[in-house]
């Protein structure tokens, strides 16, 4: 469970899908104070990965030194040949440093290009929330604007007290298969974000 957590505080410090393990275990070391404790909760940790016994954490490229290696988190399981593709493109950044941030680039684009629908924009705030929801984190409404008409607003997360995420409820134009409404297809929409902007 503490692994989990610091993969959610480190997905949401990036705020993208795409995350080295260094910074994974940078938070975790903060988490426990005790070495041998934590060896062995990191130990397990890079034991599932490399394993792929962890659902939406995917270790996609491993280096000589673990720390670099590129963990994705995504918020829809991804298959083989999902992740051959970001294998191959994780690959072009491990012969040269300077292609970093468009491998990430990339690999954030795809990531929510595969999980994203045309009713539901998935961003690393859904990815938090589908991680957390899987390994029973406490999950509390502390806010929901979307019961009164009309049935739009935000819906403001805390996920077991460590971060916030907000879903965004409205209605668009994007899908052909809804009400139809005035001459057009209306239907709701959502997306998501780290947080909660419009906090007082």
């Amino acid at each position: 469970m503490r692994a989990i957590i610091a993969i959610i505080k480190t997905v949401a410090e990036y705020n993208r899908f795409i995350i080295p393990y260094g910074a994974i275990t940078d938070v975790l070391d903060e988490m426990i104070e005790d070495v041998d404790e934590y060896s062995k909760v990191e130990n397990e940790l890079y034991d599932a990965l490399n394993e792929g016994r962890l659902k939406y954490v995917y270790d996609i490229y491993q280096f000589d030194d673990s720390s670099s290696d590129l963990i994705v988190v995504s918020p829809k399981e991804l298959n083989k040949e999902q992740l051959q593709i970001l294998h191959e493109i994780a690959s072009v950044y491990a012969y040269n440093d300077k292609t970093y941030d468009a491998v990430v680039m990339v690999i954030n684009n795809l990531i929510e290009q595969w999980a994203s629908d045309c009713l539901e924009v998935k961003h690393p705030a859904s990815a938090i929330f589908v991680l957390a929801k899987e390994y029973g984190l406490d999950i509390k409404i502390i806010k929901d604007e979307t019961k009164r008409e009309p049935y739009t607003g935000r819906v403001v997360y805390d996920i077991n007290g460590i971060v916030t995420v907000t879903k965004r409820v409205f209605y668009c134009n994007n899908c052909i298969n809804g009400d139809w409404f005035n001459g057009t297809f209306i239907e709701k929409c959502k997306t998501w974000e780290i947080g909660n902007q419009d906090a007082d």
